[in-house]
């Protein structure tokens, strides 16, 4: 952020509060991940600069935003990053609309769920995309056990650690025990 700020340009400045923002995600620190992503929307809105990661900085702070519990907001930024998915690569973040769907939705989205995670499923698929794989399939398991199907949710979670443990992917399986629970 610091060699960004000093001496990159907006765009590359979008960039580095996006890779902030997400990096805050993953480590689930949702409140620290919003204001990268918040910071990042602002960058793009005020300089147009960045605006080809709209749907990355939408995605993910879709998913802070669920974190915090901002159901409306959070359920706005998933669905317009979904819609604004443009090519392969944008489409494959479908698994964090999936997850938000899951996340906020639970039971009143699960149809919404279904196709986000089929439309990102088909895409994964076709492309080759192993690594995004297990994250979407992550949120099939949790579909899975908000329609009562254990079978279909282990199934699921099997090949998802099948997956991470082909790539050599550790740190996992606490989401996917809470999947589980």
């Amino acid at each position: 952020m610091q060699l960004a700020g000093r001496f990159g340009s907006d765009r590359i400045l979008v960039y580095a509060l996006m890779a902030c923002g997400n990096a805050s995600t993953l480590a689930l620190r949702w409140e620290e991940g919003n204001g990268f992503l918040e910071r990042a929307r602002q960058r793009i809105s005020g300089t147009g600069a960045g605006a080809e990661w709209s749907v990355f900085v939408d995605a993910h702070q879709a998913l802070c935003l669920a974190g915090m519990g901002e159901r409306e907001r959070s359920l706005d930024l998933a669905r317009r990053s979904a819609e604004l998915a443009s090519n392969d690569l944008t489409r494959a973040v479908g698994f964090l609309a999936a997850r938000v769907l899951r996340m906020i939705g639970g039971p009143t989205h699960l149809d919404e769920l279904e196709a986000q995670i089929a439309k990102t499923h088909e895409v994964l698929q076709r492309r080759g995309a192993i690594g995004f794989m297990p994250l979407l399939l992550l949120e099939r398991a949790g579909l899975a056990r908000l329609r009562g199907d254990a079978n279909g949710m282990a199934r699921d979670l099997a090949e998802v650690r099948g997956l991470f443990a082909q790539m050599g992917v550790t740190g996992w399986d606490d989401y996917a025990r809470s999947i589980e629970a």
